[in-house]
């Protein structure tokens, strides 16, 4: 339809003919179509007044506008004028999918927000529960050293007992050593001389047993004394780091009073120069009014004369 609109416009002249100045035309002259001319079946009808319809809604350009880009910023007032219905479904579809992943983000965020905030409570409670035993606490040096003593005593006293238990197991060795023999042995010989050897009762099952027994519970009485030496090994650190800490005291107190004995000095030294100074000046001072005085008494003298 362009080219037929506008052939008269390209008119290719003969060779005898001289060539014409293309008349001026505006840009939107030869714009080609933007409608689909197999999309509409008025285009083909045989009625006039349809057809006529359809060349005005060309013309006017009315029934198939062009494509429009949809803006970056959103939906605008000139965009809703020309969208179409599926368009515009699809468009707030895509919105609220958007929305439904903000609103799943923003839940995640204000849930980890609580989580850390509680995590920060417990932190502050614990901190502030541990800063007032720590206030709270008041270090005995006579008392510390009295507990080291009786810790001290505790461990020999403990460390006599392993050896009393160590004892007791070669004897027990021993025994089941002596046991066997007796087991292997055949003669009555032998086994009265073993029976007098052990000093056993009437028969060795029977000993066996009761030695078992004792192990038992001399076992058990062990692993309790091994658990008292660990809790009074943990009880002796605590107590030598507190020591420490009490060392650590005394000595910053001594090096304060020793800075508080200079500072005295030095304030001493000072006073007593501030001391001898104050004579001198008012001797200074007096010998200064003096001259000033004698000077005023011998002007006048001088210019009498």
């Amino acid at each position: 339809m362009s080219f037929s609109s506008q052939r008269t416009f390209f008119r290719v002249p003969f060779r005898d003919e001289e060539p014409r100045r293309l008349p001026e035309r505006k840009r939107s002259d030869c714009q080609l179509k933007s409608y689909h001319s197999c999309a509409d079946f008025r285009a083909m009808s045989m009625d006039p007044k349809v057809s006529a319809q359809y060349a005005m809604d060309v013309v006017h350009k009315a029934r198939w506008p062009r494509v429009r880009v949809r803006p970056s910023e959103g939906l605008t007032r000139e965009y809703l004028m020309f969208i179409e219905t599926e368009e515009l479904i699809d468009f707030v579809m895509s919105f609220i999918e958007e929305l439904k992943k903000a609103k799943m983000k923003l839940a995640e965020y204000e849930q980890n927000r609580r989580d850390q905030q509680k995590q920060l409570e417990l932190v502050q409670r614990a901190a502030e529960q541990e800063l007032i035993q720590r206030r709270t606490e008041v270090v005995d040096q006579a008392k510390v050293e009295e507990e080291l003593a009786d810790l001290k005593e505790i461990i020999l006293r403990l460390k006599c007992k392993a050896d009393r238990c160590d004892c007791l197991e070669q004897e027990n060795h021993c025994l089941r050593k002596k046991i066997h023999c007796l087991k292997k042995e055949k003669k009555p010989e032998m086994k009265e001389k073993c029976d007098e050897k052990i000093d056993c009762g009437d028969s060795p099952q029977v000993d066996c047993d009761r030695v078992k027994a004792e192990m038992a519970l001399i076992r058990n009485y062990c692993e309790e004394l091994k658990q008292q030496k660990r809790t009074l090994m943990e009880e002796l650190q605590k107590s030598k780091i507190n020591h420490c800490k009490d060392s650590n005291l005394r000595n910053q107190l001594i090096q304060e009073q020793c800075r508080r004995e200079q500072l005295q000095e030095k304030f001493d030294n000072l006073q007593k120069v501030v001391e001898l100074a104050k004579p001198s000046s008012i001797v200074k001072d007096t010998q200064i009014l003096d001259g000033h005085f004698c000077c005023h008494l011998l002007v006048p003298w001088i210019s009498h004369e």
